[in-house]
């Protein structure tokens, strides 16, 4: 893995992103989100799981500042991250959502250059070092290649690579994402995580959104199961995705099985069980 610091948060944070007591919901409907509280750590993946329609999306955008916060905080050393204009927070949290369509062909390059914009003057002028850390993030997704090809032209998992180097370049202490693998075939999904979690290295701190409890063995160090509103389970992938808590959180018989592999350890499965199959026989 190239070591620059170039890759890293400008301001790799001493302190993690808390959140505290966060309700939020839409317009003048009821509350979606309800009093969550969370925490991520520096140089951790943190996955959030939740069957549809239980809250996970609201929760993203109330974070990004994209909802309004009906009570509740987020904090990162003090300071107040839904206070901060949109400019400041970029220096904190940088996003990658489930697709991503620019109405206008951009290049690859100027997709990722679009991550320097917090650092950029009132003229909007960028410096040779934004150009740097723009290349040595494409490099770092190895799509350099792709610099001067139209961004639209690109594959899905391609796109999702793209926009991983546009938030690196961003180089803020936090990455939130919203189900990043959507739309991809089962390789890119898997290559597009193993890039993510890379970028723990560098000191960031991510929070995904998934619906896929494989992505969650694969990729975090922390998962939170979600249900109406509300996180009712947090610790590691091993310990909270059981087969009783899957179960449960799906509505439907789920089954997790651990598997030694030689040369990865022991390695966990999520099967889902067919019912009908089972009372037949």
């Amino acid at each position: 893995m190239k070591d620059s610091l170039m890759l890293r948060p400008r301001q790799i944070a001493s302190s993690p992103l808390n959140v505290r007591g966060l309700v939020s919901g839409y317009e003048k409907g009821p509350d979606i989100v309800r009093k969550v509280s969370l925490t991520i750590r520096p140089g951790s993946f943190v996955a959030i799981l939740g069957a549809n329609g239980c809250g996970k999306t609201t929760l993203l955008k109330t974070l990004l500042g994209l909802l309004p916060a009906r009570s509740g905080s987020v904090e990162c050393g003090g300071t107040d991250i839904l206070s901060l204009d949109e400019k400041k927070r970029a220096l904190h949290l940088a996003y990658i959502p489930q697709a991503h369509r620019p109405p206008f062909p951009y290049k690859v390059s100027d997709v990722v250059r679009m991550g320097r914009t917090p650092y950029l003057g009132r003229m909007g002028i960028e410096k040779q070092e934004d150009l740097a850390v723009a290349h040595a993030c494409l490099e770092q997704v190895h799509m350099e290649c792709f610099a001067e090809h139209p961004y639209t032209k690109l594959s899905g998992g391609q796109k999702q690579l793209v926009l991983i180097a546009r938030a690196l370049a961003q180089q803020a202490s936090f990455l939130i994402m919203d189900e990043p693998t959507t739309s991809l075939d089962y390789g890119n999904q898997f290559r597009v995580l193993n890039q993510i979690r890379k970028l723990c290295a560098y000191g960031m701190g991510i929070l995904m959104v998934t619906h896929d409890p494989a992505h969650c063995f694969h990729a975090a160090d922390e998962v939170m199961l979600m249900e109406k509103g509300e996180i009712v389970k947090d610790a590691s992938p091993a310990e909270v995705m059981t087969s009783d808590s899957l179960s449960g959180l799906y509505d439907l018989a789920v089954h997790v099985q651990g598997i030694s592999l030689p040369h990865h350890g022991e390695q966990h499965v999520c099967i889902p069980l067919n019912s009908e199959k089972q009372s037949s026989e």
